[in-house]
């Protein structure tokens, strides 16, 4: 009998399934399958050569040449990436740059091949069929999925690459693609549309369906807005919701499940425009790090780098991770703390970003004030530093 739709989809989804949920059993195997595959593909970049790719035998091996990096180290290059058939970072083609940018730091330019979609895909797969597996009414009806927030980027290229995704669904297989896309809403909606039209106009599109059963995006408070304009107009009963939930997005995503108790939710995974870390999978404590798509790192509280077997309950670290778009050893900034295991693997919580004032030697973390928030049970949105008085200033909701 030929598969309906939602069975085509989760056969797509299969293959990668299986092999997360085998490698969840022999994380260290897996990473040290995943470095090295990264290394020999990479062995005749100029990146490869200069740190002698070719004679890496070993994670250590590895660790002892490469040295941690950040987005300053790749950024001067990047102009150079954009000229055709460059190979400074990656053997692979850079197919497009991705702009990103962040509360502590301008804009960035992250590469793209195709090696590095793919391990998105080898990311998100698994949380997709764990989802349509063990919640079937996704399969019920349409879905809204904002998937990349709006680029805020001019560039139309660098060089002869490209600025942008080519598409939405671009970090899908082809096939894969084609089946989303006959379930996505899509509003209609010109990029020049003013916010309050734009939910208002998103929301109609999302009420008029009248049989959604899956909304994916990325802050509670861009879905609180959705919902507040009329999306829950259009919402099947028990709809399932992910979008983020920890660190800065924790209260905001409380207040949307206490708002909206008819709506099944689920903490977003980490992910971020240069490589997907983890995924949650229904009934697993945390979050499961994504470790067939990079290569990953950890730091430990003293700054020492930890492989994911190697991690301890209770402590936390900052995600370090290697992927096939050529950041190698790339420092995230990204905070994490160990509350569980799945399998023989690590789960996480992320705790909030690498971001700390120094005013005058007090080291105040971003994980600080939210604790901080927690505790004082405040609406804060956000404070600053001020220099004159050397002390904060909080603003409340």
């Amino acid at each position: 009998m030929p598969r309906t739709l939602d069975e085509s989809l989760m056969n797509t989804f299969r293959a990668s399934y299986r092999t997360f949920q085998a490698a969840l059993n022999y994380p260290q195997v897996a990473q040290e399958t995943k470095l090295q595959d990264i290394i020999e593909r990479n062995t005749f970049s100029e990146f490869g050569q200069k740190h002698n790719f070719h004679d890496i035998d070993s994670v250590r091996a590895f660790q002892s040449v490469v040295p941690l990096t950040t987005y300053d180290d790749y950024e001067p290059i990047i102009t150079d990436i954009g000229n055709p058939d460059s190979n400074i970072l990656t053997a692979d083609e850079v197919v497009c740059f991705v702009p990103t940018s962040g509360s502590t730091s301008g804009r960035k330019l992250i590469p793209y091949t195709e090696t590095l979609f793919d391990e998105f895909e080898a990311g998100i797969a698994p949380w997709m069929y764990d989802l349509l597996l063990k919640n079937p009414i996704i399969n019920k009806g349409n879905w809204y999925w904002s998937i990349s927030p709006p680029s805020l980027s001019e560039d139309v290229s660098v060089g002869t690459v490209p600025v942008g995704l080519p598409n939405d669904l671009a970090y899908f297989s082809a096939e894969q693609a084609a089946l989303i896309s006959q379930k996505l809403i899509l509003p209609n909606i010109e990029s020049d549309t003013h916010t309050s039209d734009f939910f208002h106009e998103t929301a109609k599109s999302i009420a008029d369906q009248s049989n959604v059963s899956f909304l994916s995006v990325w802050s509670p408070t861009f879905l609180d807005l959705l919902l507040k304009e009329g999306a829950n107009g259009g919402l099947q009963e028990d709809c399932f919701a992910s979008c983020w939930g920890d660190g800065q997005s924790e209260q905001y995503f409380k207040e949307l499940q206490k708002d909206n108790p008819s709506i099944q939710f689920q903490k977003k995974g980490l992910l971020a425009t240069e490589g997907i870390y983890s995924i949650p999978l229904i009934g697993v404590e945390g979050h499961i790090p994504t470790i067939t798509s990079h290569f990953f790192e950890y730091l430990d509280t003293s700054g020492k780098p930890q492989l994911v077997e190697e991690l301890k309950w209770g402590e936390k670290y900052e995600i370090v991770v290697t992927t096939s778009g050529g950041f190698y050893r790339y420092q995230t900034g990204d905070i994490v703390e160990v509350v569980g295991m799945h399998k023989n693997t690590p789960t996480f919580d992320f705790k909030g970003r690498k971001n700390v004032s120094d005013l005058v030697g007090e080291k105040l973390s971003e994980a600080d004030v939210l604790r901080a928030t927690k505790e004082a049970n405040l609406p804060i949105l956000f404070m600053t530093p001020n220099a004159t008085r050397q002390s904060y200033d909080v603003f409340l909701q």
